[in-house]
């Protein structure tokens, strides 16, 4: 499925901003298959059954909705491969190809490119720069780390001053 037909199923807020990830993940997976572990690796089993998320507990709130993002769409991308008859285990944290085009459609999941552009051209109104305030905003409105912002924001030639 589209990026685009994802946060028309699932938009959050007033106006719609965003993906809302749980209530994507609850329509396909359940929220009940999603796991708090005490792990460093965050990964998602898919069986025939079902498919279980699963993501270390110890991290911030923000990384946590990032990651959850990425899982559901690792799960998209592999769902519609066939799978033997044991659970498939997806970890490709070695394949960073993949890694990067999961992280991408996450990032335009949770901060999508009109909403955001809207906001920086509002912004920019008021100031030359784009500063750490804002980012911090960003991140805030958002619910995703300052990172993903910064790196949202450059995707599209914004130049961010901290």
């Amino acid at each position: 499925m589209e990026t685009k037909k994802l946060i028309e199923t699932f938009p959050k807020g007033n106006p719609a901003r965003q993906i809302d990830i749980f209530k994507a993940i609850d329509y396909y997976i359940g929220l009940e298959n999603v796991y708090e572990i005490e792990s460093s690796i965050n990964f998602t089993l898919i069986s025939e059954e079902k498919t279980c998320i699963f993501i270390n507990k110890n991290l911030p709130f923000k990384v946590k909705h990032f990651i959850l993002a990425h899982e559901f769409v690792e799960y998209l991308m592999q769902k519609q491969k066939p799978f033997a008859n044991f659970p498939y285990y997806i970890y490709k944290g070695r394949d960073k190809k993949f890694q990067w085009k999961v992280n991408k459609i996450a990032s335009e999941l949770l901060v999508p490119e009109v909403v955001l552009k809207k906001i920086i051209s509002e912004a920019l109104l008021y100031t030359d720069r784009i500063k750490s305030p804002l980012v911090n905003e960003l991140s805030n409105y958002f619910e995703v780390s300052i990172n993903v912002i910064k790196i949202r924001l450059k995707s599209f030639g914004y130049e961010v001053v901290l």
